[in-house]
């Protein structure tokens, strides 16, 4: 009985006050008591014993007391035990549960109820029957002499992800995990939803850090550079010229227990995610060996729910538009300008015919920016639009059987014409049980297909002079710039490129990828 009290303590901060002599007569007791409150769990422990209690809320007191002389106790071994005929039904729809488990609390007799969710129990006033079920939270319950048949609702269980640890090996409480441990719940991830799970994830825990590309831009199929433990180690030389320097810090990603990329994390369906947990410190590396040495994203999807059949669709938007603010670049008649002060137009060799050349390509373009040309070279390849994702959701089954089917269209346009990400996802999961072992199988299937811009690459425009034009007097594109590359007397101008001209090459796309998953999961409980 003392280890009780210092349990309730424990949990509840009740201290209870008692006499050590009334204790001695106390028969001990077995407890499992979850989810019930305080005032219940005295009473299963003050029931048939040599004493009451009385709970004072103002002081979060329990006090004991000698139960009074002339109340009977009750001879648990001479007791006349009743039948109580009862049913168990589901909270959601009201269907019956087969296979729940009823047991009278503190004592051997325990039985399961039938297909139709009946059962039968000997049981008598006062004692209290516990009922328990998979993936439902426990009811407790006391027997009143006076009803001696019972319906007995049960909820399903409503799991605090935050408080545990999915290392996707095994489940832990936050207390007792000594690693570096961040839990994202699914509320977490449509509450700051980004483009992307990466970019999701980032706005939600700062460690995961996404390196900045400023090559890639805001191209929509490029898997950023991740880091979640900082930078592993120094790349060799020839390492800096491809994605190997990326690839060594790089976070082992386990999807439902089984390893997965990054791409096929980014094309993920976040609506049937559960939860996601970052394993930042060597507590990584002891479960996952080397393969965890710059860290872990444990990711789990939602397990289909039983009761009725239910029909969920979540659709959003979401605007993207090209951020030139950090960009403050000279117009057109200011660039001129800076280039003749600086002797630009002007040659060092004191060739006339050198010197003649440079002032009359001055002149041209002094003439085209007093006709009023000043090219936004930066807009040009840029858009805005609008983005967007839909899911569909079907669930139902009974307890000992549920499925879920789940599809996913995700279209990600970039800022850049002609680019863009479409992914189309679709789930099938199916949960069962058998006696002691939970069974679960998912098929997975994803199609992405990717669009690079036709447009070529940002940076090449913002090297193009304001004061060209794209297009000559006739409304055709002009191919070629004149550019100056060097003061030599001979050749003081040579041919730049024009980028638009790449848009008459023809439009190229990321192969067409279709990854197929199967996963299959037995558990015993």
């Amino acid at each position: 009985m003392k280890k009780i009290f210092q349990t309730i303590k424990q949990q509840t901060g009740y201290v209870t006050f008692y006499n050590q002599e009334m204790l001695a007569d106390a028969r001990r007791v077995t407890l499992d008591a979850r989810g019930v409150s305080l005032n219940e769990v005295l009473e299963l422990i003050s029931k048939d014993q040599p004493f009451k209690f009385e709970i004072k809320e103002n002081t979060k007191t329990i006090v004991l007391s000698p139960r009074p002389a002339g109340t009977p106790r009750v001879d648990v071994n001479s007791a006349v035990f009743k039948a109580i005929n009862g049913r168990v039904v589901d909270s959601t729809d009201g269907a019956p549960m087969p296979g729940a488990s009823v047991r009278v609390q503190g004592k051997s007799t325990s039985v399961s109820t039938d297909a139709q969710g009946q059962f039968q129990i000997d049981a008598e006033p006062g004692d209290v029957l516990a009922i328990t079920y998979v993936g439902y939270r426990p009811v407790y319950h006391t027997v009143r002499d006076n009803k001696r048949a019972i319906t007995i609702t049960m909820a399903p269980a409503i799991s605090t992800v935050g408080n545990v640890v999915v290392t996707g090996i095994f489940n832990k409480s936050k207390e007792s995990y000594t690693g570096a441990a961040k839990v994202i719940t699914a509320k977490e991830l449509q509450r700051f939803q980004g483009r992307n799970i990466f970019v999701t994830i980032g706005n939600i825990d700062p460690s995961f850090y996404i390196m900045p590309n400023n090559l890639a831009g805001a191209d929509p199929n490029q898997v950023p550079d991740i880091q979640l433990r900082g930078t592993r180690n120094l790349p060799n030389i020839d390492q800096l010229q491809d994605n190997t320097s990326a690839a060594l810090n790089t976070p082992l990603i386990i999807l439902d227990g089984f390893p997965t990329t990054m791409q096929r994390m980014m094309d993920l369906n976040n609506s049937e995610i559960e939860s996601i947990t970052l394993l930042k410190d060597g507590s990584a590396t002891a479960l996952y060996g080397s393969r965890g040495a710059n860290g872990v994203v444990v990711i789990t999807t939602k397990a289909p729910a039983g009761g009725k059949l239910r029909l969920n669709y979540h659709g959003g938007l979401n605007l993207s538009m090209p951020d030139l603010s950090s960009y403050e670049l000279l117009n057109a008649r200011d660039k001129l300008e800076l280039e003749r002060l600086s002797g630009y137009y002007a040659s060092s060799t004191k060739e006339a015919a050198a010197n003649i050349g440079l002032q009359q390509y001055y002149n041209q373009i002094k003439e085209a920016v007093e006709s009023g040309v000043n090219t936004d070279w930066m807009a040009k390849p840029l858009r805005t639009q609008v983005d967007q994702n839909h899911a569909l959701r079907l669930e139902g089954g009974e307890n000992a059987f549920r499925y879920a089917l789940e599809g996913q269209y995700n279209r990600i346009n970039g800022v850049m014409k002609g680019s863009k990400r479409e992914t189309l996802n679709a789930t099938m999961d199916i949960a069962y049980r058998m006696s002691k072992l939970n069974f679960r199988n998912v098929l997975m299937i994803g199609n992405m297909k990717g669009h690079q811009s036709p447009w070529g690459s940002f940076s090449d425009y913002v090297k193009l002079n304001p004061y060209w034009t794209p297009y000559d007097r006739n409304g055709n594109i002009v191919k070629t710039f004149r550019r100056i590359t060097g003061i030599t007397g001979r050749k003081p101008v040579s041919m730049a490129t024009h980028p638009i001209r790449t848009l008459c090459s023809t439009l190229r796309s990321t192969p067409l990828t279709v990854p197929l998953t199967i996963r299959s999961t037995i558990t015993s409980r």
